[in-house]
């Protein structure tokens, strides 16, 4: 099952959490076990002297388990490995529901086999956990719109606010997509659309700013000062270090050439292609975008399947907005905040290929979402890498696909032609996937794929092993090290 499976990718092989663990958010729990008072305002240090730069409910998360199964890598890594099995889960449901069985396992593998995914599960940021409330908001409000039930619509609105408490502002990416599905909803009047959007903006907000004014409300002696604020207010933090700071770039003199370029590369249209992002959960992004935007004319046609419109709506209004976004800030930005492009591709990608596998030119259109899959991929190898194998092997999957893609075209719709076509295409994903697995990551700001293969020890690959030595990938390990001296661990990964 997709859940075993996650459960799997999540746990195999896990080193020490000397090697893989973020010692900013580990000193957190570790301190937030102590007491109620540290536990609520996620103070860093036993005393409650200083808070840590996020909002606590992640770390809640990951005390909970801390106090439940004993403080250690299994028990902080927990939360983030459900939130990918929740996650993979809540996607195959989603498709399966609309589409059948084999687009939700589609949509699931997809999703579980994107690399980012995989090697963020598999440390204690909680991008994860921020993760499945978003794709709990999509499928929440899925629910409520095909059904005209508000209150499903609401608790998507409330879900949003929950990962808001998790990351802040980085949960609001996904609002675009709730409004749009909401608004574009053909089975509500217009004043029922402006009605439940209010009240789900309202919603919203006060989820989201619920700990936020407990924190502020409490007199200052009382609770520790905000990390990462200059006047002691969480509301500074999440506008100013977590908000505007931040998409800016102003943070990015923490690194030595001053920005964080050196991770993403440049900004620009293909910027999610190069060699640092394209590993990471790109690979599909190019058929994604090409499956998606050739089944808009459905939002305008009366005759489109009313569940699969509203789930193309909410696929691309969360896609389009955040691939304009990596692709052209200036600001900082680090490889893992990818995760956030795969629940998008996850349900696209099936959805395209469950609309075109019955259209005249289906095959046209699947052979190429498949092409620009592995096109993508095996140029990236040609000028990018020598990760021994993997070129000749996708270039072996391109004839394939093509051969599959020419075959299915010449006797018609097959269902088990173009299974094997997307069998063939994870193949190459798949093998990205494992690469966390395999070989050591920086433990701050994990990433995965061809590059941490290249630029892992090539003979010290930790195949199932906890003690194996690492190297260092790319980069400044920022917020690693030793203690410095404040007596307070290393910073945050940002």
């Amino acid at each position: 099952s997709l859940g075993l499976l996650g459960l799997i990718l999540g746990f195999t092989g896990l080193a020490d959490f000397s090697q893989w663990g973020n010692e900013y958010y580990q000193a957190a729990v570790k301190s937030m076990m102590g007491g109620w008072d540290n536990f609520f305002f996620g103070s860093l240090d036993s005393t409650g002297f200083i808070s840590v730069d996020k909002p606590p409910l992640g770390l809640w998360l990951q005390t909970i388990s801390a106090q439940v199964v004993g403080f250690g890598t299994f028990a902080l890594v927990l939360p983030q490995v459900l939130g990918m099995v929740i996650s993979s889960l809540l996607i195959y449901k989603i498709l399966q529901k609309r589409l059948g069985l084999w687009a939700g396992i589609m949509g699931g593998l997809l999703f579980l086999f994107t690399p980012i995914v995989v090697a963020a599960s598999r440390n204690n940021t909680m991008d994860m956990v921020l993760l499945a409330f978003l794709v709990g908001s999509i499928y929440a409000v899925l629910q409520g719109v095909d059904e005209k039930k508000p209150l499903w619509t609401l608790g998507a609105f409330a879900l949003i606010g929950l990962g808001f408490l998790t990351k802040m502002l980085q949960a609001y990416t996904v609002l675009p997509a709730v409004l749009a599905v909401v608004l574009l909803a053909r089975n509500w009047t217009w004043g029922q659309k402006g009605l439940y959007t209010a009240l789900g903006l309202t919603v919203t907000l006060l989820v989201s700013f619920s700990w936020i004014w407990a924190v502020d409300l409490t007199p200052e002696e009382l609770r520790p000062w905000v990390g990462s604020s200059s006047s002691n207010s969480t509301l500074e933090l999440v506008f100013g270090h977590n908000g505007i700071t931040r998409i800016l770039g102003a943070s990015q003199s923490m690194a030595p050439s001053g920005t964080m370029l050196w991770e993403t590369g440049e900004p620009g249209l293909i910027r999610l292609w190069n060699r640092s992002m394209i590993g990471q959960g790109s690979l599909f992004l190019l058929s994604a975008l090409l499956l998606g935007m050739s089944m808009i004319p459905l939002v305008w046609q009366k005759s489109a399947d009313k569940a699969q419109r509203n789930l193309l709506i909410v696929s691309m209004a969360w896609l389009i907005p955040l691939f304009v976004y990596f692709s052209f800030s200036g600001g900082l930005m680090h490889r893992y905040y990818l995760v956030l492009l795969a629940p998008a591709i996850a349900l696209i990608i099936p959805l395209g290929v469950g609309h075109w596998k019955s259209q005249p030119v289906g095959g046209i259109m699947i052979t190429l979402a498949a092409l620009a899959a592995l096109g993508t991929a095996a140029a990236c190898l040609i000028y990018e890498w020598s990760w021994e194998g993997s070129l000749p092997i996708v270039l072996i999957l391109v004839v394939l696909a093509l051969s599959a893609g020419g075959f299915y075209l010449w006797k018609g719709t097959s269902p088990g032609l173009w299974r094997l076509i997307i069998a063939l295409l994870m193949v190459v994903p798949m093998s990205w996937s494992l690469t966390p697995l395999l070989y050591s990551e920086n433990r701050v700001l994990p990433y995965a794929g061809p590059e941490l293969a290249a630029g892992a020890s090539s003979d010290r690959p930790r195949v199932f092993g906890f003690t194996q030595e690492t190297k260092p990938g790319p980069g400044p390990a920022i917020g690693a090290g030793t203690m410095n001296t404040t007596g307070l661990p290393p910073g945050p990964p940002n």
